[in-house]
């Protein structure tokens, strides 16, 4: 079954909602709005006051999911000043990060042990020579393929180009594969059916607003990815019209007698 990341968590409720209908990874935005590395709306530190130790409180009670730390072209050494305070699961890491900048985060003995994600934004071929580069290193756990939007990282709604985007994934076979980019409930499926990604990420395809989830649709997200095959079957056989309530309650139905 493909695993399911919510990105882009600023607060406590929407952490536990996510959990609760079996999302597998929580991230949480340590790239400031006002920062110079091209900053987020999902700063966790625009929601949650510092110190830290009121936001590692936080996610002392998001127990059994993983908490994966996003974070942009940041000095190596906050990081690992940052992670063993925070005590994050995992670093995904969204700027230019390459092998020697993952090999000397794994220098330090308490990031060890710890999950490096690698992002490449498919931009074009030499985005796939660079996760080749990521494949081969012993220092990254997992490589990501996200969408290229000129001075954005992540969040921007925007799908990978389908063409590298299935390049990359036939790059990616000994490594967990995770897939990035303009991800929403409607078209899950069909991206879980055509790339066979070992992980989904999604985050502002499951938003009210930024920095605020929407229940509804992390529910409907969750549900479609855990069942892509069923969700294909409906909206097939609905003319693609179904609501994404009634996919829910539909798909329920079908488990049951197929």
């Amino acid at each position: 079954m493909t695993l399911v990341k919510i990105c882009g968590v600023t607060n406590l409720e929407d952490g536990l909602y996510a959990k609760s209908r079996g999302a597998n990874f929580i991230g949480i935005n340590f790239v400031s709005p006002t920062g110079r590395r091209g900053g987020s709306p999902r700063y966790i530190f625009s929601y949650i006051p510092k110190p830290e130790e009121v936001y590692r409180n936080m996610i002392s009670k998001l127990t059994r999911v993983k908490i994966i730390g996003v974070f942009v072209n940041e000095d190596p050494e906050e990081i690992k000043r940052i992670v063993p305070i925070l005590g994050l699961d995992g670093l995904q890491l969204h700027g230019d990060e390459d092998v020697g900048y993952c090999k000397d985060l794994r220098s330090s003995p308490d990031l060890k042990d710890i999950e490096i994600w690698n992002v490449y934004r498919m931009k074009d071929k030499k985005s796939l020579e660079k996760i080749k580069e990521g494949h081969e290193s012993e220092y990254i756990d997992k490589i990501m393929a996200d969408a290229y939007v000129p001075r954005q990282r992540g969040g921007t709604g925007t799908q990978v180009d389908r063409s590298l985007g299935l390049e990359a994934r036939a790059i990616v076979i000994h490594k967990p594969f995770i897939l990035a980019g303009g991800l929403k409930a409607w078209n899950i499926e069909e991206a879980i059916l055509d790339y066979t990604p070992d992980v989904v990420d999604v985050s502002s395809g499951v938003e009210a607003y930024p920095g605020k989830k929407s229940s509804r649709k992390v529910h409907a997200f969750i549900n479609n990815a855990n069942h892509p095959e069923i969700i294909k079957k409906l909206r097939v056989n609905s003319g693609y019209n179904l609501a994404l309530e009634h996919i829910n309650e539909f798909a329920e139905r079908l488990k049951l007698v197929s």
